[in-house]
């Protein structure tokens, strides 16, 4: 892997900011072509943002669990793009998952991330109004909300922000899932466990509304691990490329002949 990474990656990588511009405009167009539902132009760009994401020196922009959900979150896009049957709304997820978490590289104070913080703070009280009124429908509805929007950002936060904040809030999301999801819920449990989300959210968006929530990544990731992280992601790539067209090759031996 490391010398795969030694062949991809480019001699000098002191342009950092400009590579991660251009990483970031690429992100743009993806997101842009997905609203208008063009499922081949997203895929070209997908390429183009695999290229140019291998070019990157990480050294300091995240830790390895951002690295990993970055590099997931592009694998992901890549088969929600290549899929025979194209969902639009799956495209359009895929494609602001990706804008985001590729904006939550750059050393911003305010990442665009950090604006869903109202959207999942909404979920969760509606979730503790369903638990008050012992409505099991109203529950299901909430969680799945803020189940959804959560895993918009979660990449983003696992780039931006201490592996701990999203191992908490992946724990409490796991935990309301199992007990919203029973048949007869419990809401003492559902309603005691509820009350821990402002909590989860603020150790991930920051405490109090003042606060903008900044990055809390140290920021002091050893290059040399950055760099063994780096062959991972290429490796990952070329897994996830191997995938698709293995995928993609089934599909045609099952298709009908004319």
């Amino acid at each position: 892997a490391a010398s795969l990474w030694a062949a991809s990656a480019p001699a000098e990588t002191n342009d950092t900011d400009g590579r991660l511009t251009e990483l970031e405009r690429i992100a743009e167009r993806i997101y842009e072509a997905a609203k208008s539902g063009d499922a081949e132009y997203c895929r070209e760009l997908l390429e183009e943002y695999t290229a140019q994401m291998v070019k990157i020196a990480y050294d300091g922009m995240t830790g390895a669990e951002g690295l990993n959900a970055l590099t997931q979150t592009l694998v992901q896009a890549k088969e929600t793009f290549n899929k025979v049957r194209f969902s639009r709304q799956e495209g359009m997820t895929a494609a602001v998952k990706l804008r985001l978490a590729t904006d939550a590289l750059s050393p911003r104070s305010e990442p665009m991330w950090l604006e869903y913080r109202k959207v999942l703070k909404r979920d969760a009280d509606e979730l503790k109004e369903a638990a008050s009124a012992r409505d099991p429908e109203a529950a299901r509805k909430a969680l799945a909300a803020l189940r959804g929007h959560y895993g918009i950002i979660r990449p983003s936060a696992l780039i931006d922000r201490e592996p701990a904040a999203v191992a908490k809030a992946d724990s409490l999301l796991a935990f309301l899932g199992k007990e919203v999801g029973l048949s007869s819920p419990n809401f003492e449990r559902i309603g005691q466990g509820a009350s821990h989300l402002d909590e989860v959210l603020d150790g991930l968006f920051g405490a109090g509304d003042a606060e903008t929530g900044g990055p809390v990544w140290s920021r002091r990731q050893p290059a040399a691990w950055t760099g063994v992280m780096a062959a991972v992601i290429v490796t990952v790539l070329a897994y996830a490329g191997w995938r698709i067209y293995a995928a993609e090759k089934r599909l045609s031996l099952r298709r009908p002949r004319d």
